[in-house]
């Protein structure tokens, strides 16, 4: 191969890099949110979560807790063991994705939010939820004195503003192809945004929220600071106020979570080269590399196939294209755009 060919394929070989690990990012948090029980629940209220490791709680601006009325199946054996449904994830990620753009950041677990599931021994009531909330708090926060949580942190935000979901989202009809949309899903979708009554350095306001204010159909609200919005103003809500906080971070991380390189290790290379998509791309080119060879599955041979597909016009068949939610479902933000 030439050089300048070598140089196209390199580039290549980073936006792989970068996509591989949105790819791992993304179901991570199928994982965690839409499996019955591989997430943090609550057995009672203010105890310490039985499921899901504290770690979950750490470089995220807030929660989210489904009351049982949002989950999906019932209890004792009827119509199967509750869970959340896979449409919230799936929403609230596009959403946050468009609203965040470039500067996504998905290192060290940084998200919007963690999930937190109530049972039916769990809080009963606002209040309670944000009892239960302060006290994973305090837990997470001995925890992160940990050497091995160097990377992690409670953010400003997590302790003071939360987010309750209490209807399962049902009703949505698909879009004249067939798809169904999740951008239009979390402009229907309400969510509650509350303050649990924790304080902060720079306080926090609901009062940005009063435009797109809705009835709150609770008998739990009287005395808390709590608004029900589309789940689309609640995203932007969280994210506007993390960015906000962000002036403030005293701690820094590295820059590249390990844990998110899902790539083959070039032979007689150190994992170092892993955790850099510059690094990374040098090795699967050096001249020493396996991965040059004709394996049709190299990375290096499916960077050829998407640069020689492009000049062609064709589809490639290994595209950077994420593995959909579900059949049938779109983002949508492009569209709208």
């Amino acid at each position: 191969m030439s050089d300048a060919r070598d140089l196209v394929i390199e580039e290549d070989l980073k936006t792989a890099w970068y996509f591989y690990r949105e790819e791992k990012f993304r179901q991570n948090l199928k994982d965690n949110w839409s499996t019955v029980d591989g997430y943090t629940t609550f057995l009672d209220t203010g105890i310490e979560p039985t499921h899901g490791p504290l770690r979950d709680t750490y470089n995220k601006p807030t929660a989210v807790y489904f009351e049982q009325s949002a989950q999906c199946g019932c209890y004792d054996n009827v119509r199967g063991y509750p869970c959340v449904s896979r449409v919230f994830i799936a929403s609230i990620f596009e959403a946050w994705r468009a609203r965040c753009g470039d500067e996504m950041d998905i290192e060290f677990g940084h998200f919007l939010a963690n999930p937190d599931r109530i049972t039916k021994r769990g809080p009963k009531n606002l209040s309670e939820i944000a009892v239960a909330h302060q006290a994973i708090c305090e837990m997470a926060k001995a925890k992160a004195i940990d050497k091995k949580y160097e990377n992690y942190e409670i953010l400003p935000s997590y302790p003071a503003v939360i987010l309750i979901f209490d209807r399962t989202p049902n009703g949505n009809e698909p879009d004249e192809d067939g798809y169904y949309n999740l951008r239009k899903n979390a402009e229907r979708v309400t969510v509650l945004v509350m303050k649990t009554g924790a304080s902060m350095v720079d306080d926090v306001t609901l009062e940005d929220l009063d435009n797109y204010a809705l009835p709150l159909e609770r008998s739990d609200a009287n005395g808390i600071d709590i608004r029900r919005v589309p789940l689309s103003i609640a995203v932007d809500f969280i994210v506007t106020l993390e960015n906000r906080m962000r002036a403030q971070e005293k701690k820094k991380r590295q820059r590249f979570d390990s844990e998110l390189g899902p790539f083959e290790l070039p032979k007689g290379f150190d994992p170092i080269v892993k955790s850099d998509p510059q690094m990374w791309a040098a090795a699967l080119m050096a001249p020493s590399s396996t991965e040059k060879k004709t394996d049709p599955w190299s990375n290096v041979q499916q960077a050829i196939r998407r640069i020689e597909a492009r000049a062609s016009g064709i589809p490639s068949g290994v595209d950077f294209e994420h593995v959909e939610w579900m059949r049938h479902w779109k983002s949508g933000y492009d569209e709208a755009r």
